[in-house]
């Protein structure tokens, strides 16, 4: 039978340990919100920048100048596909350099 000074750790233990799971999901649903977010800003500038462009300058510009171009396209389908490439290089850096920083530093917080 336990005393009541071991039932008193082990209910801060459950506690400590509870708050750290909450914790840890708040960090997940920002991660996964922030990559959400970051996605849906790529697809919206990349459908609003060819509408821009086509609007601000005139027609035979765009199609003389910018025909050997990826983003020729009025669809938008190459400003998405350079947003996606942008967001993955930066997401590797990222996660790059953590695991760097983490080698270099010798700190091991997860």
């Amino acid at each position: 039978m336990r005393s009541t000074q071991e039932r008193v750790e082990a209910v801060n233990q459950r506690v400590k340990e509870l708050e750290e799971q909450k914790r840890n999901k708040m960090q997940k649903i920002a991660m996964v919100g922030s990559v959400c977010v970051s996605l849906c800003l790529i697809f919206v500038l990349a459908y609003a920048v060819p509408v821009l462009i086509q609007n601000g300058l005139d027609g035979e510009y765009v199609t003389t100048n910018l025909s050997a171009s990826i983003f020729a396209d009025p669809l938008g389908l190459s400003y998405i596909i350079v947003g996606i490439l942008s967001f993955i290089l930066g997401a590797c850096a990222t996660v790059f350099c953590m695991i760097l920083s983490k080698k270099v530093g010798g700190s091991d917080d997860s």
